[in-house]
């Protein structure tokens, strides 16, 4: 017996072989969850709807020197009107 099979039987009794041996199609899956997941966030300006969660949510105008802000979903269709005039303990976020 050659010592490559001698490596090879040390291997096999190794705690956490197969763990080990299937690192390389795990990364594959990670690979390609990564791709997925920045070609969703390359929609710019979309932001993340706060009903649905989906990447649909837009500012559809803007108003009072910026400081009232009107947002919709495009996939649910919710609307959101955000005030920046207030101060932060009174804020009104109205649906």
């Amino acid at each position: 017996m050659g010592i490559i099979e001698h490596m090879m039987k040390a291997f096999d009794r190794t705690p956490g072989r197969k763990e080990i041996q299937a690192l390389p199609d795990k990364f594959k899956l990670l690979e390609e969850r990564v791709t997925s997941l920045e070609s969703a966030l390359a929609r710019f300006p979309a932001e993340g709807c706060p009903f649905c969660g989906a990447r649909a949510f837009r500012l559809l105008h803007v108003d009072m020197n910026g400081q009232r802000e009107f947002w919709h979903c495009d996939e649910c269709q919710q609307k959101k009107q955000i005030r920046h005039d207030l101060d932060a303990k009174n804020r009104s976020v109205r649906p």
